[in-house]
């Protein structure tokens, strides 16, 4: 009696049903580099249309990332957003 079977509060189910309703945890990252263009920065507005696809209750984190390829391009930066997505979505 002093053991709770399953995960989240279930009834017993069985780890593979449990794994199977659970959420994925994914990644986006989105590099500066690769939204400037002849038009210009579309930097924000990139991460702002990625953020608002999503929905709300999904986002986990928002992190900035800078990186560096080599001497000739320099230093730059982007953002890695975590989020989860139902597995019954793909």
């Amino acid at each position: 009696d002093d053991f709770a079977f399953g995960f989240h509060g279930s009834k017993g189910d069985s780890l593979e049903r449990e794994a199977a309703s659970a959420h994925r945890i994914l990644m986006k990252t989105i590099l500066h580099s690769d939204c400037v263009k002849d038009t210009g920065d579309t930097f924000d507005e990139t991460v702002s249309k990625f953020l608002n696809e999503l929905d709300e209750d999904c986002l986990i984190g928002v992190h900035p990332v800078q990186y560096t390829v080599d001497e000739k391009r320099g230093t730059d930066f982007g953002v890695m957003i975590l989020y989860k997505l139902p597995m019954d979505v793909d």
